[in-house]
């Protein structure tokens, strides 16, 4: 330290400090330049890396008007920033979206039937969000077991999730699993999630059906549901025949408002998990006989 620095108030050490780093930071790199007024320009976007200001110091001490460069983030580094920011809220929202990470890896890129009504209807329904949403309109995807209705709703959750929509995506068991930990402690909490995010994914519904306490459950998450009044999209191996079907006034009560929320889509073809498994065994046979 010196002892010019010794004699500066502390305001005064944090400007000098600034403009010493400033200079080192704002040396020539690449293709960037100087323009008239000696400040460094980004040589890929030409816009400004430095700017010229007033000294502050200068108004303070009630000194002659002198200029100081500093530091300023070029349209290159600006755009980056943002990247970067976004990627990170990003990752918070899957995070906050998937219990299994699994349904990370479902995205459009991977769809081997690209032009299927199932395909077109789910990425339409992601091009269309800001209606969707304003319309409370979500989706139902039926059908046989196997044959992606559960790689769709995951497709639309990424989707969306990379245009920074809350999402929560859950399959029904696990759901209701969450709502009876702790001897309920936590279904506040759990039914505030479920309201709260913008688009609310069930999976595997239908296997409540299996006892009355699991019905009573799901009927809790879809009345909270129906009245946050926000999209939700589910999916089931029942058929539609099924959901109007039942003599249980209970079930008929839940499915007649599922049906109120979300649009049937049925997913037809063959079942992935055979071909999968069929891979699978065609590996085993070259690797072990």
């Amino acid at each position: 330290m010196t002892n010019n620095d010794l004699t500066k108030s502390p305001f005064e050490k944090v400007i000098s400090d600034a403009i010493i780093a400033n200079k080192t930071r704002n040396s020539l790199e690449g293709d960037d330049y100087l323009n008239d007024e000696e400040c460094l320009m980004c040589g890929k976007c030409h816009t400004p890396k430095q700017v010229s200001i007033p000294n502050p110091i200068c108004r303070l001490k009630k000194i002659p008007e002198e200029y100081i460069k500093v530091r300023c983030a070029c349209k290159c580094e600006q755009e980056r920033e943002k990247r970067i920011a976004h990627l990170k809220r990003v990752e918070s929202l899957k995070r906050y979206a998937f219990e299994d990470r699994e349904y990370e890896k479902m995205i459009f890129d991977f769809d081997d039937d690209p032009n299927s009504k199932a395909s077109n209807i789910s990425k339409n329904y992601v091009k269309k969000w800001e209606e969707m949403k304003k319309n409370n309109i979500g989706l139902m995807f039926y059908g046989s077991v196997g044959t992606g209705k559960t790689f769709y709703s995951a497709c639309i959750a990424n989707a969306l999730l990379e245009k920074e929509v809350s999402v929560y995506m859950t399959n029904v068991p696990s759901l209701i699993s969450s709502l009876s930990k702790n001897f309920g402690e936590d279904s506040d909490r759990v039914l505030q999630k479920v309201a709260a995010v913008s688009l609310l994914i069930l999976d595997d519904v239908g296997i409540e059906r299996d006892t009355e306490f699991s019905l009573e459950k799901f009927q809790e998450i879809v009345d909270t549901r129906y009245r946050s009044k926000k999209p939700t999209i589910i999916s089931t191996n029942l058929a539609l025949e099924q959901f109007s079907n039942n003599e249980n006034l209970r079930y008929q009560r839940i499915y007649s408002r599922i049906t109120e929320m979300s649009y049937p889509v049925e997913v037809t073809g063959y079942d992935r998990r055979l071909k999968i498994a069929a891979k699978k065994m065609q590996v085993i046979q070259e690797c072990l006989f």
